[in-house]
Parts: C-alpha cells; sequence; structure tokens
C-alpha cells in the first residue's frame, strides 16, 4: 500500500518538531545553567566561607605539608591520555578546614574524592573545587583537621599527554616509518601538578610510593627501582617501586618506553647500578658508552669530594627525542635531549665529547646540590644551579684530567655572563618570585654563570676551607631545604675553625647577589711614592643610562689579587700582608702602598678568578702591552692573558678605554699559541667585525686579524691531532683564519667541500667549518624563496606559519639574511601572527646585528605599530642591545677606523 500525505500534514508535522527542538533546547540550556549554577554556587559558598580565603593566595597555606604520596599512573600512549589514583599522608601543623593543595589541567572523578584520618576513620568532606587561577584544589572538611594529626586524602583523576614537553607529556621517534611513542615527565619547576594532585613547592618534601601501569612491550622507569611487576589484564602491567627518599615533587619523573640500555656500577663502594637508556639503534650503535663512561667516574668523584654517599641504589640516565630544557637532574633518573646524550666516536665532532661530559657532570652533580639539599623557595634556584655549575667543572676535570677544564671553562663562562651582566635590563641573584613568569625570569644564564664564577671566585678567596664549608652545608641540610644565607652561615663557621678571620660570607656575598651587576675596578699607580689607589663603581656598557640612583651607589666588597713583573707586592696601607694574598677593597676607594718597581706593570685580579672587570691607568696599561709584545709575554698565565683581552675591549664598549688601547694589546696575538686567548680574541673580534660590517673599515680589520691569526694557522693547521685543547684551538683559529678571509683557509675549505661533495668523508670536527666556508652560500636564496612563497607553503598545510618562522631561525646567519626576514615579517606582520605565535627569540635573532641608527629607528617603529610586542622580555633585551650598538658606533667608529688605516700602512700606534 502506497501512502500519501497532503500539504497541510507536513506544515503540521513540521511545526511539532519545531516546538520539539525548542523545548530539547531549552531543557539543555535550563541544565547547563543549574550545573554553572551550581558550581559557582559552590566557589562562592567557598569563597565567603571565610574572610581571607587560603586559595586567594599564591603560595599554599602552612596549615597543613604532606608526608607520603601513593600514586599510581596509567598512560596510553596511543590515545595520549592518563588515569591516576593518588592518597597523599598530611600532617596537621595548625587547625584548618581547607586543604589546599595544586592541581592544573587534570579531571577529577567527583564520586572518588575523600577524607580520612590516618587510622582509616572517615571525615565528611562538605565540599571541593578547583581554583584554576591559582592552579589548586581545595578540599573542605565538614570539621576542623586537628594539630598534630594526620590524615589522608585520595581521589581519581585523568589528564592528556600531551606534546608540550611540560608535566607528563608524549614524546616520540620514527623508526622503520613507524611513529614509536614514549611517556616522558618534566615537572621542574612548577608541572607536577599536571601529573597528580600535590603539594607542588620543593620545600614541601614527602616519600613516594609510586605504580606505573603500562603495555607489556614498554618498560617503565621512576626514580627508585622496581620492587615488583604485577601483570593486570589486556597486556597491561603495573610496575611497583621502592618508597623514595625524602624529596620534592618537582624531581619526582617518570619514562616509558622501548627503549634498551647499556649497565655498569658505579659509586665509591660499588653499590649503584648505573644505566644509560635510548633508542636501540643508538644503544647498539654504542652512542651511549662515553656518557655512562663519566657518569661511572664523575659519580665516584662526588661522593669522595662531598663526603655523602649517593643515597640510592641507582642511576638511570635516559635520552630522549623531544625535550623542553636541555637535560632534568631527577633524583635517580636523569632525562636529557638526547643530542645532548648521545655519542658517537666517529662521527660526533671533539666538542660534542666535552658537551656530553659536562651535561652528565651537571645533573649529577644535582644530586647534592638541588636534590638532597633543595632551596627553600625559587628564589634559590641561583643557589643549586650556580653550585652545580660550579661541582660539574671540577666533575669533568676529574673524570678527563687532560682537558684543563677547570682552567678553561670557568674564563670562558665567565666571559659570556659578564656582557650580560652589564647591561641595565639584567638584575640581581635573588629576585622576589611569586608564580610561574617570575621563575622563568630566575631560571636564566645568570643563574648558572653568574652563580657558578661566584662561587669560583669565593673558592679562591677560601682555598681549601671552601670545600669544607661545602660539606658542612650538605651534611647540616640533607634531606631539607636551605636559602643562601644557610650557605654563607656554613661557609664562615669552616672559615673561622681554620683561622680566617678576615672573612664574613654573609657580609662579602650579599653585596654580590643582592645587588645587581658587578663592577669595573680602576687601579691607579703613583709611580713616585708606590702608592695604589683603587676604585670601584657599577659596569654598565651604558653608563649614561636612565637606572635608578640606587644602582649607581652600589658598592661591593671585592676580592683583589695582584701579581707583577718583578717580585714585589701590593699591602694594606699600614704595610700589614694580606690574608691568603687577598686585599678586600670594602669603600668606594682605598689607597694601597706597593713595593713594585715603577718600570713593572701591575696585574689585577689574577686569572680573572674575581667577578669583576679591571681598568688601570694608561702607563699601566702601556708596560702591560709592552711586555705582552715581547718574548716575556708568558710572564702573564694564560688565563690572565684571555682576561686582559677581554676587560680591554669591553672597556671600550662601556666608554672607559680608548679603543687604541685594547688594539695594541692585541698585537701580542702574533705570540700566542695557546686556547683560551684566542678564544677571548674569537670573541671580542666578532663583535668589531660585526660592529664595522657595513663600513670599508671591514676589509683593514680582516687584514688585522689575518696577521695575527696566520702564524698559529701554519703551525696547527687542517689535521686533527693533538691534545683535546689542542684540537679545540685549532676549531678556534682555523674558523678565524676562514672568516677574515685568509685565502689558504677558504682554499683548501673549499677543496676539502668538493671531496666531501665527492663522496669523500671528513673528519666530523672539521666538517661545520668546511661547510660553512668551503661553498657558495645558497641561504640567501633559500631564504629569499620561502619568503616569497610564504603563503602557498603555509595555505597548502606543508608548514604553519610558526614552524616557518622557527626553520627561518635556523636558515639566517649573515646579517642581509636577518633583515630580509625582518623587513618581510614587518610587511605581513598581521598575516603571520593571526592564529600563531612568535617563537622565542626571532626577533632577538634578527636583529642582533642592527648598529646603526637607522636599524635602531626601524625597530623602534616596529615596536611603535605592534606595542604588544614591546613587553616580551626578548623584544625588550633586543631594544636594549641595539641602542648599545649604536652607542659604540657613535664613541668607537671613527677611533677604529683611523687605528686600522695607521695599521694597515704601517704607521700603527706603539703606545696607547
Amino acid at each position: 500500500m502506497e501512502m500519501h500525505t497532503n500539504k497541510s500534514d507536513t506544515n503540521a508535522r513540521s511545526t511539532r518538531k519545531k516546538v520539539a527542538y525548542v523545548a530539547v533546547l531549552v531543557l539543555v540550556v535550563i541544565l547547563i545553567s543549574v550545573i554553572v549554577a551550581s558550581l559557582v554556587h559552590r566557589k562562592i559558598l567557598a569563597d565567603s566561607s571565610v574572610e581571607d580565603p587560603p586559595w586567594h593566595r599564591t603560595r599554599l597555606p602552612k596549615s597543613l605539608v604532606p608526608q607520603h604520596y601513593r600514586l599510581e599512573l596509567k598512560p596510553d600512549l596511543e590515545a595520549s591520555v592518563f588515569m591516576g589514583a593518588i592518597e597523599i599522608t598530611l600532617y596537621c601543623l595548625e587547625p584548618t578546614r581547607y586543604i589546599v593543595l595544586h592541581a592544573n589541567l587534570l579531571n577529577i572523578t567527583a564520586d572518588s574524592v575523600f577524607l580520612k584520618t590516618f587510622r582509616g576513620g572517615s571525615l565528611t568532606l562538605e565540599d571541593w573545587f578547583l581554583y584554576p587561577k591559582n592552579e589548586f584544589l581545595v578540599l573542605k572538611s565538614k570539621t576542623s583537621l586537628e594539630t598534630g594529626q594526620r590524615y589522608v586524602i585520595g581521589m581519581k583523576f585523568q589528564g592528556q599527554l600531551l606534546e608540550d614537553m611540560r608535566g607528563f607529556y608524549r614524546s616520540y621517534y620514527t623508526t622503520n616509518s613507524t611513529r614509536r611513542y614514549l611517556a616522558v615527565s618534566q615537572f621542574a619547576p612548577m608541572d607536577a601538578r599536571k601529573t597528580f594532585p600535590c603539594f607542588d613547592e620543593p620545600a614541601l618534601k614527602a616519600t613516594f610510593d609510586v605504580t606505573l601501569v603500562h603495555q607489556s612491550e614498554h618498560s617503565s622507569l621512576s626514580n627508585m627501582q622496581i620492587r615488583q611487576s604485577e601483570v593486570r589484564s589486556g597486556g597491561w602491567v603495573a610496575d611497583h617501586f621502592y618508597t623514595t627518599v625524602r624529596m620534592s615533587t618537582y624531581l619526582i619523573a617518570f619514562v616509558i618506553s622501548d627503549f634498551s640500555f647499556k649497565e655498569s656500577v658505579t659509586g665509591a663502594h660499588g653499590n649503584v647500578t648505573l644505566r644509560v637508556w635510548a633508542q636501540r639503534n643508538a644503544v647498539i650503535g654504542g652512542e651511549v658508552d662515553y656518557a655512562l663512561s663519566v657518569a661511572r667516574r664523575v659519580l665516584v668523584y662526588y661522593e669522595n669530594t662531598f663526603k655523602i654517599p649517593y643515597p640510592l641504589s641507582k642511576l638511570d640516565i635516559v635520552a630522549v627525542p623531544q625535550m623542553g630544557v636541555p637535560a632534568m637532574e631527577n633524583w635517580g633518573l636523569v632525562v636529557s635531549h638526547e643530542n645532548r646524550l648521545l655519542y658517537a666516536q666517529k662521527l660526533s665532532p671533539v666538542w660534542k665529547k666535552e658537551a656530553v661530559a659536562s651535561m652528565i657532570a651537571h645533573e649529577l652533580a644535582h644530586m647534592w646540590f638541588g636534590n638532597l639539599v633543595t632551596p627553600m623557595w625559587w628564589d634559590g634556584v641561583w643557589l643549586k644551579e650556580g653550585l652545580a655549575t660550579w661541582a660539574a667543572i671540577r666533575g669533568v676535570d676529574a673524570a678527563e684530567p687532560t682537558w684543563m677544564v677547570k682552567e678553561r671553562y670557568f674564563v670562558q663562562s665567565l666571559h659570556q655572563i659578564l656582557p650580560v651582566d652589564s647591561s641595565i635590563l639584567s638584575h640581581p641573584l635573588q629576585l622576589t618570585v611569586t608564580g610561574q613568569d617570575d621563575v622563568g625570569r630566575v631560571y636564566d644564564q645568570l643563574s648558572y654563570k653568574k652563580g657558578a664564577s661566584l662561587m669560583r671566585m669565593l673558592n679562591t678567596v677560601l682555598d681549601g676551607t671552601f670545600t669544607k664549608g661545602i660539606v658542612k652545608y650538605l651534611q647540616k641540610f640533607k634531606y631539607a631545604n636551605a636559602a643562601q644565607g644557610d650557605l654563607w652561615e656554613c661557609l664562615t663557621e669552616a672559615a673561622q675553625e681554620d683561622g680566617r678571620t678576615d672573612v664574613q660570607v654573609k657580609d662579602v656575598m650579599d653585596t654580590w647577589t643582592l645587588q645587581m651587576g658587578f663592577p669595573v675596578v680602576t687601579v691607579t699607580r703613583d709611580y713616585s711614592n708606590g702608592r695604589v689607589t683603587v676604585s670601584q663603581r657599577h659596569f654598565l656598557y651604558d653608563s649614561e643610562a636612565n637606572v635608578p640612583e640606587s644602582l649607581r651607589n652600589n658598592v661591593w666588597q671585592v676580592p683583589l689579587t695582584f701579581m707583577s713583573r718583578d717580585s714585589g707586592n701590593v699591602s694594606r696601607d699600614n704595610g700589614a700582608m694580606p690574608s691568603r694574598d687577598v686585599l678586600w677593597l670594602r669603600k668606594r676607594e682605598e689607597d694601597f702602598r706597593s713595593s713594585i718597581d715603577a718600570s713593572s706593570w701591575l696585574l689585577a685580579n689574577t686569572n680573572q678568578t674575581g667577578y669583576y672587570r679591571v681598568n688601570y691607568d694608561v702607563t699601566n696599561w702601556r708596560l702591560v702591552a709592552e711586555d705582552l709584545n715581547s718574548d716575556n709575554f708568558q710572564n702573564f698565565p694564560s688565563q690572565s692573558r684571555a682576561g686582559l683581552i677581554d676587560d680591554a675591549f669591553n672597556l671600550v664598549r662601556s666608554g672607559d678605554l680608548a679603543p687604541a688601547v685594547a688594539l695594541n694589546l692585541s698585537r701580542y696575538l702574533k705570540r700566542e699559541r695557546e686556547y683560551l686567548p684566542w678564544l677571548a680574541a674569537e670573541r671580542v673580534f666578532g663583535y668589531l667585525h660585526m660592529m664595522l660590517a657595513d663600513t670599508n673599515s671591514s676589509s683593514e680589520l680582516k687584514v688585522y686579524v689575518q696577521s695575527l691569526v696566520t702564524p698559529i694557522y701554519h703551525e696547527l693547521g687542517w689535521e686533527h691531532s693533538g691534545e683535546h685543547t689542542t684540537q679545540l684551538n685549532r676549531l678556534t683559529v682555523l674558523s678565524m683564519s676562514c672568516q677574515y678571509g685568509y685565502p689558504e683557509c677558504l682554499q683548501v675549505a673549499r677543496e676539502r667541500k668538493d671531496a666531501l661533495d665527492s663522496g669523500g668523508s671528513v673528519e666530523p670536527s672539521m666538517k661545520a667549518i668546511i661547510l660553512q666556508y668551503g661553498s657558495n652560500r645558497t641561504e640567501s636564496g633559500l631564504v629569499a624563496a620561502i619568503l616569497n612563497r610564504t603563503r602557498i607553503l603555509v595555505d597548502s598545510g606543508l608548514f604553519t606559519k610558526e614552524d616557518l618562522l622557527k626553520k627561518l631561525m635556523t636558515l639566517v646567519d649573515s646579517k642581509d639574511e636577518k633583515k630580509l626576514v625582518f623587513d618581510f615579517l614587518q610587511n605581513n606582520w598581521d598575516y603571520m601572527i593571526e592564529g600563531s605565535t612568535v617563537p622565542s627569540g626571532l626577533i632577538n635573532k634578527l636583529t642582533e646585528e642592527f648598529t646603526t641608527h637607522k636599524d635602531l629607528r626601524q625597530f623602534e617603529d616596529f615596536l611603535t605599530s605592534h606595542p604588544d610586542m614591546a613587553s616580551r622580555s626578548d623584544v625588550t633585551v633586543a631594544l636594549e642591545r641595539i641602542r648599545q650598538h649604536v652607542l659604540w658606533r657613535e664613541r668607537n667608529e671613527d677611533a677604529v677606523r683611523s687605528w686600522l688605516a695607521r695599521e694597515r700602512h704601517g704607521r700603527g700606534a706603539r703606545t696607547p
């Protein structure tokens, strides 16, 4: 039977459908409104139930502290999610009805949240809610928790395994065209809360029982060894780990992967199992062998030096493909980016071996500095990072004694950080830290390199007493937390025991950690009577910058060390000799007595162990230059020669020294054969080269540098041989020779590039130089091609805008390329940032060679057009750097041009 309908029936049914849809929609809206209203009501009740809700503060309340966590996590690598369950034992310090802890981006299972007494009695939870603004989870008890009692809270939760490299995240690698996933944790500084509810502050240490549930084809790692493995249904395995030592949440770690490993035994008593994990091919290929070897030696050195055994029974070190930081010191489970850990004997350059050793030594130093003794709060980041960096140099030196790392690294590190600390944008080491943004500020180069350099300075002053004080500090605060004042107290106590009454460490070091920057110490001699006047002031590249008057009045307690060509010395004005050959400058200006002959130079800050720059009167600079430019140049230690070069050219940058003085000093490099002075020279001439790149003086600078580097170029040659430092020096010399256009160097680079293109091989250490200088540059054309096809590449889906910008960052090298990309961005800004973000460091990189007034105006116009960018820290740094460059050219360009012209024609000035 066939059915027929008329038009009126159709309209009626249509009307009824519309009414039904509207009714359903209204019902849904009502339900959503009820749910939202209920949540808001709970939130309002909670907010209004106390006058000053503890969840409105950025820090956790002090009423409760965690004692123990029982945590189970079950990540699904394919689905990129994880499930978890937790129980936390709490100790009540103050009566409270509110349990406030951290949770971020977690879905809490509503009916799973509970509160009970430690003995198991149930307590009623009146309410619980998330407070995302401060990343808090708040539980409200119906009855008050009592002082001195223990309680247990628990819940189940779910989260996502994101690929943002924060918290518990998903990483991957590709083998045989198949993507393989792994789960990795990165909790420092404040991301444990993204994985499980916890008291996520460094002072709130506790013990942990961890269970990781994974598919049987994977293995799991955590801080401790596996106690028991339990087979569960569906191909799942639950690994139960031994209880941890007392530790902070940011140090808990997990890795679930199908990686392989190599194993060894370490520890002063041979009681620590050491394993290095990586992708199977890397392990088979021996790329973890060096890391295993150096870690074994470094750990033993630390145990013997710090007099405290490594407290765990195992140490795993894992190389992962993606990581947001180079490496992380999780206790018992160090995680590193594979680029920083893997070393192939026949494929990796010589510097890579040192980089691996440095990374291993730094992360293992954290087992004592940071893990065993942890900063009270994130304002003490510099304390753990500075001490770990200081210790790591000794660790590498112990593992590789022929590398002379102690002599080299600190000067290298010092020369990198002093320019950063010479800007008005610098900051004190000890900063006020409230939230995540503030923590990002203190995890910077200053915490690592300035912190380590200050430890080196104090180590030099205290000598053997320093290590004694460090051991006291570790023993006193092990498994607990400390602030910088605690370290100063332990060091002072050790100094007094050793009869060092001249040093009150806190008084000294507070001037270096609580004040921004550092001083330039000016040494002025009276050659008629031997009086030496020493003064100090804050060193800034732009001394006329608009800085607070308080900064201009900064005074440091400066440890002074002196040496001279003859056997004379410098002493207090009353004739008293300094303790351990250290004189203290504690005022803005002081006078000392010198027995040094008037014809002899005086050198302050021997081996550049102090964290300051030194300037001299013009006569002393002349005496220094005369001896350097003679057969007696080795009267100055290698570190001091490097320091003189670095100080002189940076004093030119600040306007404190005439360019001719620094350039006259540099002539001696024709005689120099050691690595450190050439490393310093490479840096200072690199700056000159950049500043003069668009001037007629550029070619004259190249000729001058060629004249300096040619003698050592011919001695070292291209054959990869010699000790470790000789190999590093060769790379520096070859790079400078080619960069400044020495024809023979460029010719060899081209020949070796042709041989490489024909299927030949090159020594891995030389490859970068050969590729850079041995071929016609094609990057500019490639950069231009990408820019011309940006919209096509983006619209076709081949690149996201952000990925395209990141790719350009890896390609641009010359000033022309950087300018090309910056101009493109300026003209296409709205398109490029729509739905995207500007990669961190992009603007900084593109403008690093902006040196003219025209460049400055262009950048300022860009910021005016895009005011939202002006507040970014990297953009602020870029603007300040451009201003410094412009100021240098105003002050020094004409004088440098004149000196180079005279030198080119054989009429260079021979006195400062």
